[in-house]
């Protein structure tokens, strides 16, 4: 097993904290009807938030990663995640709002908290384990389920045991899906759709993937 960096270190203390944060938040949410309390949880939430997208912008300014690492690409392989995104649109059409039904800001905090996440465990995570435990199927699989598994944790005081069962499933397949593609797009896309599902529906999932070509096109590498 690989030893962690030093700034490896940094963004795993920074990502438990995330984590430790989300858990008790959502704990907070489904468990508590004070509104003082859930303010404070939902505004300590987004401070790790910002905290966290700062470290993704920092990365990149640095050049320690690019906008490539992040799996923001716009290569052959997109076609395999809009293909995906367009069958869950024809599967979906009907039960989820084409266009805002209703929301507030917390919809669209929705869409970037689902888009980070992604970033941190389909993508940070992932490729954390996989170097860790020194590639290849054994790296792959570890870095899969461990990343899935913490994904699922995150949900365990706001879920069933079938909700998390689902959960945890769809992580292994999204985790695939971005191992196999270097595109966090459609993870990204369902992510948001399920969060956003009955407020701004496709609106919101329209969103993300906007907001993914927007930052894939200007952090591609130029000519020189």
């Amino acid at each position: 097993m690989n030893k962690l960096s030093r700034r490896d270190r940094i963004s795993v203390v920074l990502i438990a904290i995330y984590l430790i944060l989300g858990t008790l938040h959502n704990y907070i949410r489904t468990h508590t009807s004070n509104l003082t309390i859930q303010w404070i949880s939902s505004l300590l939430g987004l401070i790790m938030v910002a905290i966290l997208i700062g470290w993704v912008i920092w990365s990149i300014r640095r050049r320690r990663r690019s906008v490539a690492d992040w799996c923001f690409t716009i290569d052959r392989k997109i076609w395999i995640s809009l293909i995906l995104a367009a069958i869950v649109v024809v599967e979906q059409y009907g039960q989820i709002p084409v266009i805002f039904a209703y929301g507030d800001f917390r919809d669209l905090i929705a869409i970037v908290t689902a888009g980070l996440e992604e970033l941190i465990f389909r993508v940070y995570l992932l490729f954390l384990f996989i170097r860790l435990f020194g590639g290849g199927k054994r790296g792959l699989l570890i870095g899969v389920l461990a990343s899935a598994l913490l994904f699922s944790t995150v949900h365990i005081p706001s879920k069933t045991w079938i909700g998390l069962s689902g959960i945890f499933i769809s992580s292994i397949i999204m985790a695939f899906i971005v191992y196999w593609t270097r595109s966090v797009l459609f993870p990204v896309f369902y992510h948001v759709l399920s969060n956003t599902a009955g407020t701004m529906g496709f609106a919101g999932a329209s969103i993300a993937v906007v907001l993914y070509f927007l930052i894939a096109y200007v952090g591609r590498p130029r000519l020189e």
